[in-house]
């Protein structure tokens, strides 16, 4: 019986980490059409969500630019 409860937890945390990465997914996507030029621009808590954390089933090229005061 536990390795059965085991198994069902299993399978529904991948189904519910494939949904919440088509939420991403989805986010990204509008977020991109969006976009005149191709580039995403995110605030931190997007960046946070939508880059560092997985499920990611996207590729993300990240620029770092400082407007001033760089040494």
């Amino acid at each position: 019986m536990e390795k059965l409860f085991i198994l069902a937890f299993m399978i529904i945390s991948v189904l519910s980490n494939e949904d919440l990465g088509q939420i991403k997914l989805a986010k990204m996507q509008k977020l991109l059409a969006k976009s005149e030029d191709g580039v995403v621009h995110l605030p931190p808590k997007d960046y946070n969500t939508l880059v560092e954390e997985n499920p990611r089933p996207y590729d993300v090229v990240t620029m770092f630019t400082v407007k001033s005061g760089c040494t």
